[in-house]
């Protein structure tokens, strides 16, 4: 199977791979199927599944490359912050290289101020008589502020006066009322005086007065009807020179109050004419704002065609799809294209930026800051265009004002400094595919070349700012735009053909350098389960083995106490019954009999020894496993296919680690057991026999006769030489039997650590398919890279 690309036809090189990619994991997969092992069927399951998601992947992305390719013109995507100008230089170029769609537009312009006849000086007569008259009227509104102000004055003035003759007129008419009561309250003390004198004479009379009282007055009674006669003369005198006064008072106070009026006549006059002149201006600024407002329409109309209409306003994600513009430029196919901003609301155009930039051969990523991009742009800067193989830096200086050109583009060593930061970041994000950066003020830029522009517009009159000290030759110079225009036709735009092909075979070699990348993400993360798993499989074999030998010497120690055992009771036994005086016969016949009961107790005690040592012994492997299991099972519910890089939710992996841990329990348990069943005391005959044969040899047996002690010591010693012959016969006998254990033991013991490495088999075939797959991958990658020598 060849892995080389055909360079005869490039633009194949999307199915070509895709093809190339089938065939390899189809050959993977091959190899699989020629394997027999009891995991393969697995394995090959799970290799399967991981690397066909990864052929989808790659399959999906290189279907996204080839609908996005550009073959057929050199393509350079403008890049960068929202609101850093990249469609302001994109413009300035459209006007520059006289692109087609934007010398249309002119005309449109064009043709349009000639239809609508549109007087620039006419139009200017007329916003300076608007001027003007908003002039006038503000001058009127101001002597009419003053008038407000000094007759308002003057009648707060004056009616401060009347007020305080209005007080002073009342009081006089108070002080006389009072007066007047004074007066008649004479009267009324001098009638009251009597009317009490009246009283008592009446309460005081004999009976002969009261009936002359009847015919005759009193004289104080004659007296109050002449004083309440003479009050109301004296009343009727002082009302009436009160009302004189009053009449007086009123009138001179109507006298006073006719002078108010006279100050708010002659403030009205004084208004009239002012207010007839505001009235007539106010006219004649509508009847020229009617006119202003016609030619507005027209402005409007003409608005839609002026040069700038792609800039932005100012207003975040201005730009919120990718704009395609094409130029020929000194005969060479050119594709200029607006990128929407990547730092507005990326989550509107990240479709847009992302056709954009793999449409792209060279990338001009435009920044308006002197400053490397901080860590959240740069990342996003990583990941749009790591794949790229042509990045340049094009600093958009913020130039609004014609002074700020004085000094040149670059007029400090900071500034200076921190541009030469800004490609040490880029270079590191991007590697030797970022090249270097170049300045412009695109702004000042574009006043240099634009020339269909709504009269007395905004952009209008700041072109009128730029263009009062500079030709337009000279602003051309001064905002880089000369030196931008040399880079971008004589750097930039070189072997075109080349550049095409290296750069979209490069966006093709990265998707596999990707796909290399999450496969060793994947290898690595298996094969760092497979080293856990082995780890623990490692410590629980040096477990076994460790109670394995464990098992062993404490069979030893059994055996050998038992035996020790037999040996002591045996012997304290006959001695107890040799210190009785017994005879030779009846030494011959105990003795055997002890040997024999007590040969019989070392077989029993043998046998539930070693039952009770293997039991104890199962036990604790089925512990060790247990263990091993409950460790397995962590680390499997530990690791999970989402977190290895490169893997996710739609792969599903499973691998059934405690299931073989589960039968390797079984196996595990009777393992001793099965062993210990199988104890044969084969040679207990022979000890029988043994028993059977002892040796009796009394010395001096007359000599014994007659003396007891000599005749005990002679049995002792007989006792002593057959136990020493029984014990090496028992020993002997317990050594075979324990060798038979071992070698039934051992066998088991070795295929259960055996079978303890199936949990890292079932990932060893899928780590070495990833790794196989990596290697493939990889071969793949370096011929598309010595294609274009693309690195």
């Amino acid at each position: 199977m060849s892995s080389h690309i055909n360079l005869n036809h490039p633009e194949n090189i999307y199915d070509d791979l895709k093809g190339k990619i089938s065939d390899l994991i189809a050959a993977i997969v091959k190899n699989e199927q020629v394997l027999d092992t009891n995991l393969v069927g697995e394995k090959l399951k799970e290799s399967k599944q991981i690397l066909s998601f990864q052929q989808k992947e790659v399959e999906r992305k290189i279907d996204e490359l080839k609908r996005n390719s550009e073959w057929d013109y050199f393509t350079i995507a403008f890049f960068g912050e929202t609101n850093a100008g990249k469609s302001t230089l994109i413009e300035v170029l459209r006007l520059l290289f006289a692109e087609k769609t934007k010398n249309e537009i002119q005309e449109k312009f064009k043709a349009l101020k000639d239809e609508f006849s549109l007087d620039e000086e006419a139009y200017g007569q007329l916003r300076n008589a608007d001027n003007e008259i908003s002039h006038k009227i503000l001058e009127n509104n101001q002597k009419l502020k003053e008038i407000d102000q000094t007759y308002t004055q003057k009648l707060e003035d004056y009616q401060k006066i009347l007020n305080a003759l209005k007080y002073e007129y009342d009081e006089q008419i108070a002080n006389q009322s009072l007066l007047n009561d004074e007066k008649l309250e004479i009267f009324n003390t001098q009638i009251v005086s009597l009317k009490e004198t009246v009283q008592y004479k009446k309460q005081n009379m004999s009976w002969w007065l009261k009936i002359i009282y009847i015919f005759k007055r009193l004289e104080e009674e004659k007296k109050i009807g002449l004083i309440e006669l003479e009050l109301i003369k004296q009343k009727a005198l002082l009302d009436s020179e009160l009302k004189v006064l009053t009449q007086k008072i009123e009138k001179e106070y109507a006298l006073k109050k006719s002078h108010l009026t006279m100050i708010q006549d002659e403030f009205d006059s004084t208004k009239k004419p002012i207010n007839s002149i505001t009235l007539q201006l106010e006219n004649e600024k509508k009847a020229v704002e009617q006119q202003l407002q016609q030619f507005e329409k027209m402005l409007e109309k003409l608005r839609e065609f002026e040069d700038g209409q792609i800039m932005g306003d100012g207003r975040s994600d201005f730009t919120r799809q990718s704009k395609e513009f094409l130029f020929d430029i000194n005969g060479t196919q050119v594709k200029l294209i607006d990128v929407p901003g990547i730092e507005g609301d990326e989550k509107l155009v990240e479709n847009e930026i992302s056709k954009a930039v793999k449409k792209a051969h060279a990338i001009f990523y435009v920044t308006s800051k002197d400053a490397a991009p901080n860590e959240g742009t740069l990342q996003k800067i990583k990941t749009h265009l790591a794949d790229q193989t042509e990045v340049w830096t094009v600093y958009n200086k913020p130039v609004t004002s014609p002074r700020s050109l004085k000094n040149g583009l670059i007029s400090n060593d900071d500034e200076r400094g921190a541009l030469n930061d800004l490609n040490k970041q880029m270079e590191s994000a991007l590697d030797k595919h970022y090249k270097n950066y170049t300045v412009v003020a695109g702004l000042a830029a574009f006043y240099a070349v634009a020339n269909s522009l709504v009269p007395f517009g905004e952009k209008y009159r700041n072109q009128a700012k730029f263009l009062n000290n500079s030709d337009r030759d000279e602003l051309k110079e001064k905002s880089g735009l000369s030196a931008f225009q040399n880079h971008l036709t004589q750097t930039v735009i070189g072997d075109v053909p080349y550049k095409i092909k290296a750069s979209n075979f490069n966006k093709a070699n990265y998707v596999l350098k990707q796909t290399v990348e999450k496969l060793n993400n994947i290898h690595n993360g298996f094969s760092d389960l497979k080293l856990n798993i082995d780890k623990q499989v490692a410590v629980t074999k040096q477990e076994i083995d460790s109670e394995y030998l464990d098992l062993v010497q404490s069979l030893k120690t059994m055996i050998k106490k038992i035996i020790q055992d037999f040996e002591r009771k045996t012997r304290q036994e006959v001695y107890k019954r040799i210190e009785s005086d017994i005879s030779n016969d009846e030494f011959k016949g105990i003795l055997k009999r002890q040997i024999d009961n007590n040969l019989e107790l070392v077989s029993k005690d043998l046998i539930t020894g070693f039952k009770k040592e293997t039991v104890q012994f199962d036990e604790n492997l089925k512990e060790k496993l247990q263990k091993l299991s409950s460790r397995l099972a962590s680390i499997q519910n530990n690791f999970k296919a989402d977190d290895v890089t490169g893997l996710n939710s739609n792969v599903s992996l499973k691998f059934d680690i405690n299931n073989g841990i589960n039968k390797m329990g079984l196996l595990g348990v009777g393992i001793g057991v099965g062993a210990a069943m199988s104890w044969n005391p084969v040679g207990w005959v022979a000890i029988s026999l043994t028993a059977a044969g002892l040796l009796f040899s009394f010395a001096k047996a007359i000599w014994s006769f007659f003396d007891s002690d000599f005749k005990k010591s002679e049995q002792k010693k007989s006792v002593d030489k057959n136990l020493s012959n029984i014990v090496k016969e028992l020993k002997k006998v317990a050594k075979e039997n324990l060798s038979d254990v071992e070698e039934k033991i051992e066998p088991s013991l070795l295929d259960l650590k055996k079978k303890l490495n199936e949990p890292s088999d079932q990932i060893t075939g899928l780590v070495e398919d990833m790794h196989q797959s990596i290697k493939m991958f990889k071969t793949l990658s370096n011929n598309i890279s010595s294609a274009y020598e693309v690195k």
